[in-house]
């Protein structure tokens, strides 16, 4: 049995045809090909070069057994040289064939190549399952661009139409994207976000940390996401901390993440702080996030777009206090009193304020945070998810 997975993700291929992805590693595929014979990927397609270690760099492979890849489109040549990318009918005649070569699909939503995906699985009367991992509006109209703010309500209708009809439905939040987009089909919930388990000695340092600040010792503040984009909410976290920079001790402003830093640069200067910031580029998962976040006090997620953002929870899993705003599936992890509106730079303001100058806010807030991480442990979301899956697939082969 062969399932087509599609999404617009941007798979890079080398000039040896091998295959790469920054988040899509082999990996991914393990959440399905134990229910399935094989796997057929429709995605995007960026061409790079094996021998430039800058297009390499954070690259892994997404190639597995049983995967096959069908990609659409080339925008960049190993010369820099951009291709003309396929006009939406060759994409919609690729993905129609791709569709009736399968048993069934599998839409990652929101995203273009997903909607086509679901409206042919429909034609063709084949079963479709929608993970909806993020909002189809929040996605356009926080992306900066005067087009995806046009795109933006044709997206929201899409994806609310699509995931009605799917005959399953798995979220990555409890609650916010089951409201707007409600499924009338069976629907499973397990966040796209996994940590692995971490040990209880994490928690004690950060406690130990935390008692041992005394006054005017420099508070570290960070920030986690692309800088080229405007929805991780920089704006507002560097505003927010001019605001309150009189009112807080000495303090910095960590950012990792890929991309110029020059407009952020540029905005702190002018708003007071610019000598507080510091960009720390894009770092790898695992060790080396985990090492810059264990030298982080307080996390800020700002954010005006997220599903359920993966920095937030590692963040929690190593005992940090967090503030957020009122985005996606935030809400269901952090606290209300640590949350604020999109924009809202007052509130933010505030409450960094009020958890900076209280030791034992802090110790509460580290607390609740590693306890509530523990729910996006592995082992136990692997199990969600996997029962999910066996159920799609049973119902296929049945």
């Amino acid at each position: 049995m062969n399932v087509l997975f599609a999404h617009d993700h941007k798979f890079s291929v080398d000039e040896n045809g091998k295959v790469y992805s920054y988040l899509m590693d082999h990996n991914m595929w393990d959440r399905y090909l134990p229910f399935f014979d094989s796997i057929t990927i429709v995605a995007r397609r960026i061409n790079i070069s094996a021998k430039n270690p800058k297009q390499m760099k954070g690259m892994k492979s997404a190639q597995a057994d049983r995967v096959n890849f069908s990609l659409l489109g080339e925008t960049i040549n190993n010369d820099g040289s951009i291709n003309k990318k396929p006009d939406q009918f060759q994409k919609y005649k690729s993905i129609k064939n791709l569709v009736s070569k399968s048993d069934c699909v599998i839409a990652r939503l929101p995203s273009i190549i997903g909607y086509m995906a679901c409206r042919e699985a429909i034609k063709q009367h084949k079963k479709y399952a929608v993970e909806v991992v993020a909002c189809a509006w929040d996605s356009n109209w926080y992306h900066g661009g005067k087009i995806n703010k046009v795109m933006a309500l044709p997206s929201l209708f899409a994806m609310k139409h699509y995931v009605k009809r799917a005959d399953y439905a798995i979220y990555v939040t409890d609650h916010f994207l089951q409201h707007r987009y409600p499924c009338n089909g069976k629907t499973g919930i397990a966040s796209n976000v996994s940590i692995d388990a971490v040990e209880h000695e994490v928690i004690d340092k950060r406690i130990d940390h935390i008692t041992s600040l005394k006054y005017n010792d420099k508070i570290i503040f960070g920030i986690v996401g692309p800088l080229h984009v405007n929805f991780k909410g920089h704006k507002t976290a560097i505003i927010a901390l001019s605001k309150a920079k009189n009112n807080i001790p000495p303090f910095e402003l960590r950012c990792i993440g890929a991309g110029d830093p020059k407009r952020w640069q540029q905005l702190a200067n002018n708003v007071g702080i610019g000598e507080n910031i510091y960009f720390d580029g894009l770092l790898k998962s695992g060790k080396p996030v985990a090492d810059w976040m264990d030298n982080i006090d307080i996390l800020l997620i700002p954010s005006l777009q997220e599903g359920l953002p993966r920095a937030l929870i590692e963040a929690m899993s190593r005992g940090i206090p967090c503030l957020g705003a009122i985005t996606g599936g935030i809400p269901q992890l952090l606290n209300n009193k640590y949350l604020h509106k999109k924009n809202d730079y007052n509130k933010l303001c505030k409450d960094i304020i009020n958890l900076v100058n209280d030791k034992n806010e802090m110790i509460k807030c580290a607390n609740d945070n590693y306890t509530n991480a523990q729910r996006y442990i592995k082992p136990i979301l692997d199990k969600n998810r996997s029962d999910f899956w066996k159920q799609f697939s049973d119902n296929i082969k049945s």
